[in-house]
């Protein structure tokens, strides 16, 4: 029986040429981190207002501070409760 996968002119795969947990990883990551660096350039040339472009260190600290007073957490909740009711009265 044949293999699924037909390496064909390139021969089977080796563990040379396969990529590194780490090279994995940056090849997943670079994409966030190309948008985030773009997004703090905007943010900080003052293109828009800062209300509606803050700086992600900005957004960070926005994001710890709710989680920790619990406003987050709360919102999140009813979210995934309405998701979920929400399905269950599809499924039915």
């Amino acid at each position: 029986m044949h293999n699924v996968i037909d390496h064909g002119q390139f021969g089977a795969a080796t563990a040379a040429g396969e990529e590194s947990p780490l090279q994995l990883a940056w090849r997943n990551a670079c994409p966030f981190v190309v948008v985030g660096a773009l997004w703090e350039v905007v943010a900080h040339l003052g293109i828009f207002p800062a209300q509606f472009f803050p700086t992600l260190e900005s957004i960070v600290a926005r994001f710890a501070q709710l989680t920790a007073s619990g406003v987050l957490p709360h919102h999140a909740f009813d979210t995934l409760v309405r998701l979920v009711v929400g399905f269950a009265l599809a499924a039915c």
